[in-house]
């Protein structure tokens, strides 16, 4: 599997201060395994060794990265730079951001993964979000690379119509996976909201009562019931 390059955006500042502490280890336990996994090597600016002005060194990363993760927390400008330079070229970029983080409104509407470096379970949570996005993002990427052969200018450069285009389905990715994660949420809601509905139209300890619960009890239990909802072709509706 060939190895690809994804530049890290993030705040750094100084060693010891809680923002070097809490960058350092959103690479460490987050982003370097979802990376790896996915066949990209992580590269932070302060981890290359170069002999260039680092201004220098930071706009080329963003050119030629085939993948850029944004950390937005803390609102740094020089993040925000960054992160705007990588969506000007329209390659893929993932945002993410501290839990809590409070994002302004033109950054907040762009699918953010959350993370926590203090809490275990949320942090392999985003580490296996940012993985699967890495992973689509990749796929996608062969797929578009192969669409847009022999639509470059003669200077080898994209066509500004393929950028858009590829930029446009990076941002749609974005949004599926914010569904996802937002429908994996809420399943505990959706189970109690199919009961309630049962509960209107059937009585308690009826078959139907008992085939729901016992749907519920196994791993694939929702997913089952939402067949179910298919085959006969809608939820029960509540008697008016």
């Amino acid at each position: 599997m060939t190895v690809k390059e994804c530049f890290i955006v993030c705040p750094i500042s100084s060693e010891g201060t809680e923002t070097r502490k809490r960058s350092d280890a959103l690479l460490k336990y987050i982003i370097t395994p979802a990376c790896e996994s996915s066949g990209y090597t992580p590269k932070r600016v302060d981890k290359i060794c170069h002999t260039d002005k680092i201004d220098n060194v930071i706009i080329e990363k963003l050119k030629s990265s085939e993948l850029v993760i944004a950390d937005v927390t803390e609102s740094n400008a020089n993040a925000f730079f960054e992160l705007g330079y990588r969506i000007a070229t329209g390659k893929p970029v993932i945002q993410i951001a501290q839990e809590g983080a409070s994002l302004p409104f033109d950054v907040m509407t762009t699918n953010t993964i959350s993370y926590s470096i203090t809490d275990l379970d949320k942090a392999e949570k985003a580490k296996l979000l940012l993985t699967e996005t890495i992973k689509q993002l990749s796929e996608q990427s062969e797929v578009l690379s192969k669409v847009s052969d022999g639509k470059h200018t003669e200077n080898g450069e994209m066509s500004f119509q393929t950028e858009t285009i590829l930029s446009t389905l990076y941002q749609i990715q974005n949004s599926i996976m914010d569904l996802k994660a937002t429908i994996n949420s809420n399943n505990d809601e959706t189970i109690t909201s199919i009961i309630n509905a049962m509960h209107i139209v059937q009585p308690q300890g009826s078959p139907e009562m008992q085939m729901l619960g016992t749907l519920l009890q196994t791993p694939d239990g929702l997913k089952n019931l939402m067949q179910l909802a298919e085959l006969s072709g809608k939820f029960p509706q509540n008697k008016q």
